[in-house]
């Protein structure tokens, strides 16, 4: 796998998985893990869930685990009481939290075998802090060989309060505590609006939809559970090597800023700048959640300005900076032996990466630390830094609401700063960097694109504590939210090719004119384009038409089975009724295909499409997503300075079109 494909599994897929139908093992594997995360809040109602956490014995199995180390110093930290208490927040950021996560983590992951594995995980489930349990056994599930082809429900059903406003919560309690939610075929809806609907009251609540989108919320969270940013595949056998990592936190940060950017312009907003350091915080957020221990998440008025620890958290974020962009200026890092690591320009985006984002795999994080969970850290401490109030955790710091939060998205410009820095040391791109001549696209053009808002349900019931499983039947309940989709449309291409040979392909769109309604430089352009589509294929001599839409684009996906079909899948499988196949329903983890383009507005926002051809050179083995690569980044050639004259190559072509959004009031 080289770099386009690395990165495209950042925007498609999160594991491999089998397209064989499961047998009865795996079937039972699936089975375990949804009895698992059921009422997840609340200790076991299941009395042979029950049973198992109280006849396991962790300490009589010790030899059941590869590390009897890993065993004694979990049991030494709960037999004196160190673990965090049940219902509890966990923060994914806390290195007190985290510490104790990883004991965790590594309980089960280094069981030897699956039955062992379950069996640790009832007893964590039944005795722990439930985030906790809920995190490790997520990471664990997702990278353990022997439960690489499970399914987990989507993470808004498991914890439907981060994911919905607290008066939606509420409404459910209330509707279950009058018999409202015992139809067992009709589910009681609650309707849930983002904030700032119907009417807004700043303008950054103008694309709280976006934001706020359920799906968009589980993709990310998804990709931090696969890859937590403590591990180091160096220290866990059986986990494969990650060679691509920083390149696949370049993409994130790339992916999701363009696309909020898009989206901004669609509501007139100016494309969100840097978060500053010496300035007081000008973006306040009120997020309307109540966290499953029963506290609110707190608020942050707008102008906040921080505290008296924050002079030192600054001048500690400041020194890290400037480590990172003073070696980006020097052309090389420094690794844990003090030697000197050159940032080869193939090789500088991942190094970079891994640093930035301060993951396991960073060359030296005792001194570049960990940038961007600092950032988030201090930031989402802001209102209550001093702890003199015991204030809960901000959206900030959970890995499921980050995006929720406009403040996440300026410390992701400030982070892009940093890679932006590194580009510019690059010398641009010219016409004959980029030439191809043997490749010419003869025409491109896009249809006309309606995008609006539909409505998704899905299930809040799992907060929602029951006293026996005879009453699981009397909980149906969904949230009923707006989210925007668009209507199918098509882009079309012509290819001339001299020979058959195997190319990539990428497709950008981005803005013709700013917030203000002024056209951009190209330059400025440049900056802003997003990538929409990449694909490999086999050219053939002569005339190559295609014609592709947002459905065959393999990096997106539609919205993912709930639990409720999972497990009526597993046990229609188990009876021999319809096959279950688990590739079916992971690749349904992707980026939301409904996303895949901005809401544009009523009288149409111009949007420009930019395709760039390129040699593929080398084949990909056991990649669902391409079949060769051309070794380039998956934003190339928009990576790096090039004018927009030497974008004038045959392998390279611009067309526009325009985006109209339409309300329930309209008439497409």
């Amino acid at each position: 796998m080289k770099f386009a494909v690395a990165v495209v599994a950042l925007l498609a897929a999160l594991a491999a998985a089998s397209t064989k139908e499961a047998d009865e093992v795996s079937l039972k594997k699936q089975q375990d893990v949804l009895r698992l995360l059921y009422k997840i809040h609340q200790k076991f109602v299941n009395p042979e869930l029950t049973e198992t956490a109280k006849s396991f014995d962790i300490e009589k199995n010790v030899d059941h685990y590869r590390d009897a180390q890993v065993v004694h110093r979990f049991l030494d930290f709960y037999k004196h009481g160190r673990f965090l208490e049940r219902d509890q927040q966990l923060l994914p950021h806390c290195k007190k939290h985290m510490y104790q996560f990883r004991l965790v983590f590594d309980l089960l992951f280094f069981a030897n075998d699956y039955d062992t594995f379950y069996k640790t995980a009832v007893w964590v489930r039944e005795h722990l802090n439930q985030g906790m349990f809920y995190y490790a056994f997520t990471v664990a599930v997702l990278n353990r060989e022997d439960t690489k082809n499970v399914v987990l429900p989507p993470v808004y059903e498991i914890w439907p309060e981060l994911f919905v406003h607290s008066d939606v919560i509420q409404k459910a309690y209330d509707a279950y505590g009058r018999g409202l939610t015992y139809d067992k075929e009709h589910p009681y809806v609650v309707y849930a609006n983002y904030t700032g609907y119907p009417v807004a009251h700043h303008p950054e609540e103008l694309v709280s939809y976006f934001r706020e989108d359920v799906g968009l919320s589980a993709y990310f969270s998804s990709i931090f559970y696969k890859s937590p940013s403590f591990l180091n595949r160096v220290n866990y056998t059986g986990i494969p090597e990650d060679k691509f990592r920083g390149l696949r936190f370049y993409s994130y940060v790339e992916h999701l800023l363009t696309r909020y950017n898009m989206e901004r312009l669609s509501n007139r907003l100016p494309f969100v700048k840097p978060v500053e350091f010496f300035n007081p915080i000008d973006v306040g957020y009120y997020p309307e959640l109540r966290l499953h221990s029963g506290v609110e998440a707190p608020f942050r008025p707008e102008g906040l300005n921080m505290g008296d620890k924050w002079n030192l958290k600054k001048d500690y974020l400041l020194s890290l900076e400037w480590r990172i962009r003073d070696s980006i200026d020097y052309g090389f890092v420094m690794d844990r032996q003090h030697e000197k690591v050159d940032l080869i320009e193939k090789k500088a985006v991942q190094i970079l990466g891994n640093i930035i984002e301060g993951n396991g795999d960073s060359l030296n994080s005792k001194f570049y630390g960990h940038f961007m969970r600092d950032l988030i850290v201090a930031f989402g401490r802001s209102v209550d830094e001093d702890n003199h109030y015991s204030a809960a955790p901000s959206v900030l710091e959970f890995i499921e609401t980050a995006t929720r939060d406009p403040l996440y998205f300026r410390i992701l410009a400030r982070v892009d700063t940093m890679f932006k820095q590194y580009f510019k040391q690059l010398p641009p791109y010219t016409k004959h960097d980029l030439e191809h001549p043997e490749f010419k696209i003869t025409d491109l053009t896009v249809d006309k694109i309606v995008t609006y808002f539909d409505d998704f349900d899905f299930s809040i019931a799992n907060t929602i504590s029951i006293k026996s499983m005879e009453e699981k039947d009397k909980v149906n309940v969904v949230a009923r939210t707006h989210r925007l989709n668009h209507k199918p449309f098509n882009y079309k291409m012509t290819i001339n090719s001299e020979k058959d040979d195997n190319v990539v392909v990428r497709v950008f769109y981005g803005p013709r004119f700013d917030y203000l309604g002024r056209e951009m430089s190209f330059e400025e352009q440049r900056k802003r384009f997003h990538m929409f589509d990449i694909f490999d294929m086999k050219l053939h001599a002569g005339e190559n038409k295609i014609e592709r839409s947002t459905k065959d684009m393999s990096i997106y996906s539609d919205t993912a089975a709930s639990g409720r079909d999972l497990w009526s899948r597993t046990q229609q499988a188990l009876k021999g009724e319809k096959p279950f196949v688990a590739e079916e329903f992971l690749r349904l983890q992707r980026f939301p295909q409904r996303l895949a383009v901005p809401k544009g507005t009523r009288e149409g926002m111009p949007l420009r499409f930019f395709v760039f051809v390129h040699p593929a050179t080398e084949a990909v083995e056991n990649s669902p997503f391409m079949s060769f690569t051309d070794n380039e980044l998956i934003n190339y050639p928009l990576e790096r300075r090039v004018f927009e004259f030497d974008l004038d190559v045959p392998n390279a072509r611009f067309a526009d079109t325009v985006v109209f959004h339409k309300t329930e009031n309209d008439t497409a």
